[in-house]
């Protein structure tokens, strides 16, 4: 079962992780576009950062209106060095 909504109160920091700088997605939204390695599949998402351990993802349009329905995840964030960070999620 995966999270939906933006409570997501059972997503938690790593116990010991820290990040030199304030992870800057937070609050911002991100049109991102994917490419299969195979073939020509292609789509984008709208990708909203609540906070170091929340994120929403909506299915988008070249021009980035959301359409389908949203997903709400938990994600780990990890600093790599400045203002780079490893994001991983669950689905």
């Amino acid at each position: 079962m995966r999270p939906t909504g933006r409570n997501n109160s059972h997503c938690q920091r790593r116990l010991g992780a820290t990040t030199a700088d304030t992870f800057p997605a937070v609050g911002h939204t991100y049109l991102v576009g994917f490419t299969a390695d195979v073939g020509q599949g292609r789509f984008r998402v709208l990708l909203d950062f609540h906070s170091e351990t929340s994120r929403t993802y909506t299915g988008a349009k070249a021009d980035g209106t959301p359409v389908g329905e949203s997903e709400t995840v938990c994600i780990t964030v990890e600093p790599i060095r400045d203002l780079l960070f490893l994001v991983t999620w669950k689905e």
